[in-house]
């Protein structure tokens, strides 16, 4: 009988696999109809934070959004500025991520 944290391991592993962080032994992943690690490098219509969000904690949250939607390239000024609006920041606030309060 496999333990809680094998069965962990294992669905973490399967995460990893399915948003192309790692390719599979045997067999393959197929999301979209796109081999991930062959038609393309990871699946475009899935993102996944696993463990812990990596933040640039030296900078604002605009800047560090900005840079994650420069890596798709599909999310503009307007929705970046919303979206840290939405959860109650200031979208001009030039204040370091790292010195948020966690409460």
């Amino acid at each position: 009988m496999e333990s809680l944290g094998e069965m962990a391991q294992e669905k973490l592993v399967l995460i990893k696999t399915i948003c192309g962080l790692i390719h599979p032994d045997q067999g393959k992943v197929i999301v979209d109809g796109k081999v991930i690690g062959k038609d393309v490098d990871f699946p475009e219509s899935i993102g996944a934070i696993i463990e812990a969000p990596g933040f640039l904690p030296s900078v604002s949250a605009y800047r560090n959004l900005s840079y994650l939607a420069s890596l798709r390239g599909r999310i503009g000024r307007d929705e970046i500025r919303a979206a840290i609006s939405f959860v109650g920041l200031n979208p001009d606030d030039k204040k370091a991520v790292g010195k948020y309060s966690l409460g």
